[in-house]
């Protein structure tokens, strides 16, 4: 799965989650304060209307009823008094409002100077309400800042102290009005809590998305910058060997790989360069040697006093042997040139079929006294080739040469041609084939490199495969090796057709 969804993924099942949970104990939270509420609001109810019915009402009934009329100012005293005499019954008691028959005008009040122009909030239906059931309870608008139950109950003077049945005379109406619950303090509470909630949400997913960048982006990144510092130290070898899947771990892989090559490529061109050098200096070594030898005798000899003519005759022979020496050393320098500068081909259209026989021709004398044979295998209607026969002619003898070297105790050489076609296009495949030692698998990635022989003993430099390399790949074509110990070895030459002529007969 790719980071980017990945994290995403993560991160978005995370607030999901969280605000899942977060929905469900905000939903059950609420549905508790509502049935608390609900079971509160009941029990309220019926205390406020347990109040209203044997605490006010029989005090109103008394005091109206001794005089049989509505005395307003020893009316509100007694209301004042009771709320002193009853602390605990009256507690939750804001006013207290009484009217005298079916009337909704306030004739009395707990709180003074009410006029008569204030009313109760009573209505025909609220009138038939209460003659059925005996109160009326409703929520009224806030008093002094507070929410409101008003419930409203009959009295009658013929049953003072009584409770009130439907059928009896209504003298007139009390409206008790009672604080509610406190709903601006349950609000308060709620938006806190709320609150609460949503830092602790934010917390949580900050330390969610902070944990998942650190694991899926920071400690990577970590990892990758810690692997770049362990190879500029040169501590290739103690890199990791597994990462994570996802792109930060295939880079940090690719990375990885790529240092790995980058190191193998410095440390074997660095062993390049010193096997080059050694070359160098074992090709010059002799000459400058022979050199020096003739030097340091040619001045022996012309110290003497009597010259003769014969050590004239010998001083020309001696300077013959440097003139030679520098000769080799001019085809030493110019074999180091040619290695390393692009092959200037001049082309021809070859037949190359004949170009091999000629090649193999030269190898009679040699082939025979080492008891190896030469078979061929051409295959016919082969398209003439253009190709620089000089150059190609030296890569077969080296090849061919490397085959005989091979087997010292005798045996077969199989050269043959076939077409090929590959993703470059049509070519032609020249296949040289020995039954000798074979190559040790350890050696075979470097068998092309310049100045690398197992022949130092016999005098080898190492550069024919590596010239053999250089031509082939400047006929825009390659060479491979496959070779097994004790099997033998094949090198596979392709050449690719640029200019197809008339068949070889």
């Amino acid at each position: 799965m790719r980071l980017q969804w990945k994290y995403a993924l993560i991160i978005n099942l995370s607030v999901l989650i969280i605000l899942a949970a977060f929905y469900l104990l905000l939903n059950v939270k609420a549905v508790d304060d509502l049935g608390s509420l609900y079971e509160q609001g009941i029990k309220r109810g019926a205390r406020f209307k347990e109040v209203a019915e044997k605490t006010i009402r029989p005090r109103v009934e008394n005091e109206i009823g001794k005089r049989l009329k509505l005395y307003r100012e020893e009316l509100e005293y007694a209301l004042r008094e009771l709320k002193k005499e009853k602390p605990n019954e009256m507690q939750d008691v804001l006013d207290i409002n009484v009217t005298f028959g079916i009337d909704a005008r306030i004739q009395a009040s707990l709180i003074p100077n009410k006029g008569v122009n204030d009313h109760i909030n009573l209505t025909d239906e609220g009138v038939f309400e209460i003659r059925k059931k005996g109160f009326e309870l409703y929520r009224t608008p806030q008093i002094n800042g507070r929410d409101a139950t008003a419930v409203i109950i009959p009295y009658s003077l013929g049953i003072v102290g009584e409770e009130f049945a439907t059928e009896q005379r209504i003298d007139g109406f009390i409206q008790a009005l009672f604080a509610g619950p406190d709903l601006a303090n349950h609000l308060y509470r709620l938006r806190i809590m709320l609150l609460i909630s949503i830092i602790v949400v934010s917390g949580l997913l900050i330390v969610i998305i902070d944990m998942m960048t650190t694991r899926l982006v920071i400690r990577p990144l970590q990892a990758m910058t810690e692997i770049i510092r362990r190879a500029e130290a040169g501590e290739s070898d103690s890199l990791p060997q597994s990462y994570a899947s996802d792109e930060i771990g295939r880079v940090t892989y690719s990375l990885t790989r790529m240092l790995r090559q980058l190191t193998g490529t410095h440390a074997k061109r660095i062993a390049a360069l010193q096997q080059f050098a050694a070359g160098v200096a074992h090709e010059i070594r002799n000459p400058l040697n022979t050199i020096g030898m003739t030097a340091q005798h040619l001045r022996d000899l012309f110290s003497r006093n009597n010259i003769k003519s014969s050590d004239v005759e010998e001083a020309r022979n001696l300077l013959d042997i440097v003139n030679f020496e520098i000769q080799q050393l001019q085809r030493i320098s110019e074999q180091f040139v040619t290695l390393n500068r692009p092959k200037t081909l001049d082309l021809e259209t070859t037949e190359l079929s004949s170009l091999i026989d000629q090649v193999i021709a030269e190898f009679t004398l040699m082939t025979e006294n080492a008891k190896v044979t030469v078979v061929t295998n051409y295959a016919t209607n082969l398209p003439q080739l253009e190709l620089d026969q000089g150059l190609i002619r030296q890569t077969l003898f080296n090849l061919i040469q490397n085959s005989i070297q091979a087997m010292p105790k005798g045996g077969r050489i199989y050269i043959t041609t076939q077409p090929t076609q590959t993703l470059a296009g049509h070519g032609i495949e020249i296949e040289i084939r020995d039954t000798g030692m074979g190559i040790p698998p350890e050696i075979q990635e470097r068998i092309f490199d310049a100045y690398f022989t197992t022949k130092e003993s016999e005098g080898g430099m190492g550069l024919g495969l590596a010239l053999a390399h250089q031509i082939i790949t400047a006929h825009q074509g390659r060479i491979e090796l496959k070779s097994q110990v004790g099997m033998g070895t094949a090198f596979q030459i392709y050449l690719p057709i640029k200019i197809a002529t008339t068949p070889s007969k």
